[in-house]
């Protein structure tokens, strides 16, 4: 399976693969996504994933997007 999406970071919380990818190269700007086996989903809350904000929060490495210049937007 190909991944189409820039990944800035990723991380894995209770089994499920998360992780900040570019949605807009030009603005620099990423989104937050749950890899669904086949592409990057953006459209999804971490309760139906049954994680925490504060979970994804410990593991995910949030400043290696600010440092990439990246605007993480909903």
């Amino acid at each position: 399976m190909e991944e189409k999406n820039k990944v800035l970071t990723e991380c894995i919380v209770n089994g499920n693969r998360l992780a900040i990818i570019v949605i807009d190269e030009e603005k620099k700007e990423a989104a937050e996504a749950v890899w669904n086996g086949e592409f990057w989903e953006t459209d999804f809350s971490y309760p139906s994933l049954g994680v925490t904000i504060n979970e994804v929060a410990e593991a995910m490495n949030y400043d290696a997007v600010k440092e990439a210049g990246y605007t993480i937007v909903e």
